[in-house]
């Protein structure tokens, strides 16, 4: 089977700009026995109606017009196959012979893009939907399709448009994984309109998963990039508009005033590996495992987080559990106790520890802003004091919150799987929204403005929800994905990482402090931080 001889063209009215219909007129020419389909927003939301009808509401509930765009892309290809192109790829020549000799094709952004991103979430290079073909049913849209409903709430790159396009490409069994259009064979220019050639290194990391056409061919395409959505120079133009005059030396004053800032956002490390592969893969040896979960009040809660200890599937023998109670007036210690002592003989040890430091909440919300330097500091100490503990006996330690109520019985083997010094589990809330916000990778470095403004002057960054960081459920398209950041919901620490003196600091860290400041930390030591966006344990709210 090849490509079918189709076109599909898509335009939210019926009025085609002059530019647009010229490429569009460009395409019929060089394909004069193709088949040419063009559809506007009705004709899409028909589209999907009939032939995706499981689907409807899901597209219906997309809150922009483009991610029903993209997703009626990949809908088509998969029923009717043929080729999708956006109208602003203007064609060089007939592409027969590709649609006779690829099943399914995707292009790969420029080169230069990726150069202009502080990290592209860990990904070495994006699949771009702007310019696809396929035959129809071909298994890459299948898994493409299923991926949509776990990615619908984050925002367009990430729940319909490349970043999500790549995350399929790389998640999708080998057999589904499409070709891949090298970008000097069909989008030569960027979108800032320079020429860019990939390079051989560039065009290797691509090739360890995808087959590459068109290398250092020539062009049969270009995009034009006219109709990208995502604001590419709006930066430059508030950088040099004149009404922004008085606020750009506000800052610069700013920056002089506080160069010890400026120093510390050159600081951040970019994502030093690339999470191109994304396969789990079940350890050789099981090793030994530490249990750490630091109590405060939490008489309560204890009996549930003793029954989802004891649903784990590992042997017993290569667990061992830490219960560190601080300042505490309910009953949590004498509990604590009683557990270790019903637990006598079943798992390797099972220590209880107390470390007090004379902190009461009282009635004081625990996220209120101002005690989150004392709060989380404290927390910090404990668990690096339960780090250095589980370093003396243990290969691992795994950190669970004595509050969760929902954890996968084989989720610590699918951690282990991951391979990584540090993992992190994706926490939701009882109603599957993000819970724990102290795991996220930030999605551009934090800057000068960035850390001034969110709390470098009060010794602790403490910005508005999603401001700049991606948390692990807007990463629901990879299986693995680098953080900046973790949480101590459900995490995992190869123990190595400890006796590196990596520890989870008490004091800001880059403005960061406990968990945040760990992974930060981690990072700077040279150890890869990763979360698994599919690996869901519940956290409930309380407050």
């Amino acid at each position: 089977m090849s490509i079918p001889k189709i076109f599909h063209f898509t335009w939210k009215g019926s009025r085609l700009p002059a530019k647009m219909a010229a490429i569009l007129e460009k395409w019929k020419s060089l394909h004069p026995d193709w088949e040419f389909r063009f559809y506007d927003d009705a004709g899409l939301r028909d589209f999907v109606a009939r032939e995706f009808p499981e689907q409807l509401a899901l597209y219906d509930a997309y809150p922009r017009a483009i991610q029903r765009v993209d997703v009626f892309r990949y809908m088509v290809l998969s029923r009717v196959g043929g080729v999708y192109s956006d109208l602003d790829v203007e064609p060089y020549e007939a592409i027969d012979t590709l649609a006779e000799e690829s099943a399914c094709f995707l292009g790969i952004e420029p080169q230069f893009h990726m150069r202009k991103s502080y990290n592209q979430n860990g990904l070495p290079y994006l699949l771009c939907n702007a310019f696809m073909g396929s035959e129809p049913g071909h298994p890459l849209w299948d898994h493409v399709i299923a991926m949509l409903p776990r990615c619908q709430h984050g925002e367009v790159l990430t729940s319909t448009g490349p970043w999500f396009l790549t995350g399929a490409g790389l998640t999708a069994p080998d057999a589904a994984r499409p070709d891949v259009l090298s970008p000097d064979y069909w989008s030569p220019i960027t979108y800032d309109g320079s020429t860019d050639k990939p390079t051989q290194d560039f065009i290797s990391t691509i090739a360890r998963r995808f087959t590459v056409r068109g290398f250092g061919q020539e062009p049969i395409c270009s995009h034009l990039w006219h109709q990208t959505w995502v604001g590419f120079g709006m930066k430059d133009w508030n950088e040099k508009s004149i009404v922004k005059a008085p606020s750009r030396l506000k800052w610069r004053w700013r920056k002089w005033r506080h160069p010890e800032i400026e120093t510390m956002a050159q600081s951040f490390p970019h994502v030093r590996a690339d999470y191109d592969e994304q396969s789990l893969k079940p350890v050789d040896t099981l090793p030994r495992i530490r249990i750490a979960t630091p109590v405060k009040d939490a008489e309560a809660f204890l009996p549930a987080w003793k029954a989802l200890v004891e649903t784990i599937d590992y042997p017993p023998e290569l667990l061992s559990v830490h219960l560190l109670v601080s300042d505490s007036v309910d009953g949590t210690l004498a509990a604590c106790k009683a557990i270790a002592a019903e637990w006598s003989g079943r798992f390797a040890s099972v220590e209880v520890t107390e470390q007090n430091f004379g902190f009461f909440l009282g009635k004081t919300p625990r996220w209120r802003r101002r005690i989150q330097l004392r709060r989380r500091g404290i927390l910090g100490a404990c668990r690096t004091a339960m780090a250095k503990r589980a370093a003396e006996i243990a290969d691992y330690c795994l950190f669970l919150d004595v509050d969760l109520t929902e954890m996968p019985p084989d989720g610590l083997r699918t951690m282990l799987a991951a391979r990584r010094p540090v993992v992190m589990a994706n926490c939701l809330d009882q109603e599957g929204k993000v819970f724990d916000q102290n795991a996220f990778l930030y999605v551009e470095r934090p800057d000068f403005y960035y850390l001034y403004r969110y709390g470098a002057l009060e010794g602790l960054l403490q910005p508005p929800s999603g401001n700049r960081r991606h948390y692990l459920p807007d990463l629901a398209y990879l299986n693995i994905t680098p953080l900046d950041a973790v949480g101590g919901t459900m995490l995992l620490v190869d123990c190595d990482v400890f006796r590196a003196g990596v520890v989870f600091p008490s004091e800001p860290y880059k403005l960061h402090i406990e968990t945040e400041g760990f992974g930060l930390m981690a990072r700077d030591h040279g150890f890869e931080v990763c979360g698994l966006p599919g690996l869901i344990v519940v956290h409930p709210r309380h407050d």
